[in-house]
């Protein structure tokens, strides 16, 4: 008996050796797939918009972001957990390139700032008629969205809306380096990032149909 004892509890150990070794096993395999499906959302969407962000379980989507993940995200550095955080960093240094110019080269540095985030001939054409307080405001309004979540009219955007206004300003503020629109992808997400894109290149156009229209008509007048 005693060694019939002995034998049950070595098998009991190894049995239960045995399980813990299955579900860490079978633990890790679910991670990594949890993982995977997290990383693909992520690109996709997006950073969350704030720390306020929820998943659909209730949890704020900001926390699942690990130093690992972030260093991942960012192998350059300057990590941000939310898109918020990179608007705000953004416009901080917008506003530092803006700081010690005069009046006349703080107006001009603000036209180079709008141009790319206007959508009519007119209103690109109407920039430098305007002076460095009112382009100033005009900046404002363009970062208010993706910092306090509300719009031109003061009302509060969705978060699909406040999702669309970050995307805009960092897309058209990001310029041509590659590695800056890289991480505008990596911070607002796929999805935003294209219907930005779609959106300036149908701007784009008309921008340059109108062109070549008032190039017509001041050719035309000259002629005359």
């Amino acid at each position: 008996m005693p060694l019939a004892r002995i034998i049950l509890g070595g098998l009991n150990v190894v049995a239960a050796i045995a399980f813990m070794a299955l579900a860490a096993m079978s633990y890790g395999a679910r991670y990594h797939r949890t993982y995977n499906v997290f990383r693909y959302d992520l690109a996709i969407q997006g950073l969350p918009v704030d720390d306020a962000e929820t998943d659909a379980e209730g949890q704020r989507s900001a926390a699942k972001l690990t130093p690992d993940t972030l260093k991942k995200l960012f192998p350059s550095g300057n990590p941000v957990s939310t898109q918020k955080a990179e608007v705000e960093a953004r416009y901080a240094q917008l506003q530092a390139d803006l700081g010690g110019l005069d009046d006349a080269a703080r107006q001009k540095k603000l036209v180079e700032f709008l141009k790319p985030l206007v959508r009519t001939f007119s209103e690109r054409e109407a920039l430098s008629t305007l002076k460095s307080e009112e382009l100033q405001v005009l900046l404002d309004q363009e970062f208010e969205g993706g910092r306090t979540g509300k719009g031109p009219d003061g009302k509060e955007l969705n978060l699909d809306q406040r999702r669309q206004a970050i995307a805009r300003v960092l897309f058209n503020l990001a310029g041509p380096d590659d590695s800056a629109q890289q991480r505008v992808v990596t911070v607002v997400g796929l999805a935003s990032y294209v219907r930005e894109a779609d959106r300036q290149t149908t701007a784009l156009q008309d921008l340059a149909l109108n062109q070549q229209k008032a190039l017509a008509t001041d050719q035309a007048l000259f002629e005359i």
